[in-house]
């Protein structure tokens, strides 16, 4: 069962879903939710007159025929390496000299730079796997933040390396045992992207050698990737004022989430369901319950409002990045006045509420800080309008936004 399909099954029961039982939950939400846009009254926002806007998802990925390594024109068995699901791919081959440099670490925060005196421009760098013992010591988030293998990669091209190369092989005090090595990194479909170069994991064995110097690798890489359809929903409520402002407004939500858990959950090792009541089922019943209200307000609205609840934030706000790139008819981003997110918002506590994004225009303080007021809250407001959810392809878009948030808990 793929990330986005692993949702658990009963979120539409509680909701009194009496609909097909045989559907992954993601699928039977998405079903429900349409019935709801549709009992409340918001106007189809889809793709030709439905409530529905589908979008590509990458449920696998793997290595294909064309994925090559070889060492000074010797070349490796498919055990012996890997590429990454980040890897530039289906390109011609790189060939170039191999350059050492060490965890391939610039932090300049930290007083380091591994690149420092090394020249990797049109070369294929080689990097050690994780981060030094001096690094792990400064705690988790350092530790990582400096082992993730696209900030390595990005590290490389931004150095004008062609190539990566990543061996697990710390580096060790004199008469210290050597580790046992970790498995070469899996091809994840939370990796995608392409990070501007070619990038493989070689083994231990094979790998060693090369910080010898004096080597040329030959890169290629090729990925194959299996996709399924995923889906928005999208209502919109028509302002019926007599005089109308220009724009119009946006409020979403995702409603898909962990599944069975995987690298971004809180435990990773763990296949039991993930329960999202907060991430984000609260945020799907906020959108719910704002077209609710504004419903019967149609008459004095000024200004359209649209309601969308995404899929694929939890695999990287991939529902509202196909949102932003292909809006569906009747909406330009550029008429957007303001998009507002609710993403986990369940456990308000001590009537605080965090509102990110207030730097993302000038007039948010003078319309948050009032309601917040009314609304006897404390709100924390400030921030831009980046982050992990689904306002940030909306912000990268030009548009003014909000990410309404009540904080994060072990659950």
């Amino acid at each position: 069962m793929s990330c986005w399909k692993g949702q658990l099954e009963s979120y539409g029961e509680f909701a009194g879903w009496t609909g097909p039982q045989d559907l992954p939950g993601v699928e039977r939400v998405a079903d429900w939710l349409e019935a709801q846009f549709r009992e409340i009254g918001l106007a189809p926002g889809g793709v030709n007159g439905t409530y529905r806007q589908e979008f590509p998802v990458t449920v696998a990925i793997e290595s294909g025929a064309g994925t090559a390594l070889a060492i000074d024109g010797q070349g490796l068995g498919a055990e012996a390496f890997r590429p990454l699901a980040f890897s530039s791919a289906g390109g011609p081959a790189v060939e170039a000299e191999v350059v050492a440099v060490g965890y391939g670490i610039t932090a300049t925060d930290l007083g380091r730079d591994d690149y420092e005196g090394k020249d990797v421009r049109g070369k294929i760098a080689l990097v050690r796997r994780f981060v030094p013992s001096d690094l792990s010591a400064k705690g988790t988030d350092v530790e990582r933040k400096h082992s993730d293998l696209r900030a390595k990669a990005w590290a490389a091209r931004e150095h004008g390396a062609v190539g990566l190369l990543v061996v697990d092989l710390p580096e060790i005090a004199s008469g210290e045992e050597m580790p046992a090595e970790a498995p070469l990194p899996a091809l994840s479909t939370a990796d995608l992207g392409d990070a501007g170069l070619v990038v493989a994991a070689i083994r231990r064995a094979e790998g060693t050698p090369l910080f010898a110097g004096g080597k040329t690798a030959r890169i290629a890489v090729e990925l194959t990737r299996r996709t399924e359809s995923a889906v928005n929903l999208v209502g919109v409520l028509r302002a019926g004022a007599p005089q109308k402002f220009a724009g119009a407004t946006l409020v979403g939500a995702h409603y898909d989430h962990l599944g069975l858990g995987g690298a971004g959950s809180l435990e990773p090792d763990s296949t039991l369901p993930h329960n999202g009541a907060d991430d984000n089922a609260s945020g799907t019943a906020a959108l719910l319950e704002a077209a609710r209200t504004l419903v019967p307000k149609q008459a004095e609205l000024r200004r359209d409002v649209w309601f969308v609840a995404f899929s694929g934030e939890e695999s990287g706000v991939l529902g509202s990045t196909a949102f932003t790139r292909t809006p569906p008819a009747g909406l330009q981003l550029g008429d957007l006045v303001a998009m507002v997110n609710m993403d986990m918002v369940g456990r308000l506590r001590d009537n605080r509420l965090q509102i990110l994004g207030g730097d993302s225009s000038e007039g948010w303080s003078e319309i948050v800080e009032p309601a917040c007021e009314r609304a006897k809250l404390l709100c924390t407001l400030g921030g831009d309008g980046y982050g992990p959810s689904d306002h940030s392809p909306f912000y990268a878009a030009g548009a003014p936004v909000l990410h309404l948030f009540s904080g994060t808990h072990t659950d």
